[in-house]
This record gives structure tokens, C-alpha cells and sequence, in this order.
């Protein structure tokens, strides 16, 4: 007679290294090889969204209606194309890792320096200042490859 922890060992034992997965269709339409690679297919995709959403910086949402869901999922779609844009933009221009100077500078590495560059406004009575933080060598050559023009961001703008 086996107790219960005993029992437990047995069988996370018998599963250690083993998908255990079950589907709604029956028997006769389906082969466990055409599950198997369907649901590889499905870890396959999680993943790829799972990148997606720390390469844009999404915390987990959760959608309770399709629209929101689709939604959702054109911007993965939408990230997952410009993602490797932004990383031809960085090659063709030469753009290199500071850190790693045999290696041209990664999208994901790009958007977080570029993260750091603010507009800070500044309250003065009735009026507004507005001024966009310096750029570091870096962050000017991420902006030149993507072709963004900063030439109006050097000067303070009142409102």
C-alpha cells in the first residue's frame, strides 16, 4: 500500500519530462502526433507574443471581449514587423553597441536609450516652457537611422 506522498512521487516520477495533454476531438480525426505538433505550434506562438510584450514593455492584459482581443493582437503583429525594421535601419546605418562594438546595436537596446530622452515643461505663471532633454552620441545616432528629425528639438518652446 502506497500513502498519498508516496503515491505523488510515483507519479510526478512516471510524468518527469512528459507532456501530458488531452484534446476535445475525438480519436478518429486526429492522430497524437498531429496534437503534439499543434500544441508545439501553440508553445511556438506564446513565445513569440511573450517577446513581443517585453520588447514593447506590456505588462499581462487580460480581454474580455474579441474586439479587444484582436485588437491586442494587431499591435503584437504590428511590433513583431517593425521590430526587425528598426534592426535593418540600425545595421544599414552602422549603428554599433557601445558595450559590444563587433555588434550593431539591438531594437530592444535602441528603444531603451531612447526611453530616456524626455520633453520636461516647465510651468513660469501663465506660460509654458517646453524643452526636450539632451541627447546622448548614442541616442542622436538611433534617432538619425530611424530618420527622425530633432532639429526643432533644441529649441524651448513657449505656450
Amino acid at each position: 500500500m502506497l500513502f498519498r506522498s508516496e503515491a505523488m512521487d510515483y507519479e510526478k516520477e512516471l510524468l518527469c519530462g512528459r507532456y501530458v495533454l488531452t484534446t476535445s476531438l475525438p480519436a478518429s480525426s486526429t492522430s497524437t502526433a498531429s496534437v503534439v505538433t499543434a500544441y508545439r505550434g501553440l508553445l511556438d506562438v506564446e513565445d513569440r507574443f511573450r517577446e513581443l510584450k517585453d520588447f514593447l514593455g506590456l505588462r499581462p492584459v487580460r480581454h474580455f471581449t474579441e474586439s479587444r482581443v484582436r485588437g491586442h493582437i494587431g499591435i503584437c503583429v504590428l511590433a513583431a514587423t517593425i521590430e526587425p525594421l528598426m534592426a535593418r535601419d540600425l545595421r544599414r546605418t552602422d549603428v554599433r553597441d557601445p558595450d559590444l562594438r563587433f555588434q550593431h546595436l539591438t531594437a530592444r537596446r535602441a528603444l531603451g536609450e531612447l526611453d530616456r530622452v524626455r520633453l520636461v515643461a516647465l510651468a513660469a505663471g501663465e506660460r509654458t516652457v517646453e524643452v526636450v532633454t539632451r541627447r546622448t552620441a548614442l541616442q542622436t545616432k538611433v534617432l538619425n537611422a530611424f530618420g527622425v528629425d530633432t532639429s526643432a528639438w533644441d529649441q524651448a518652446r513657449i505656450t
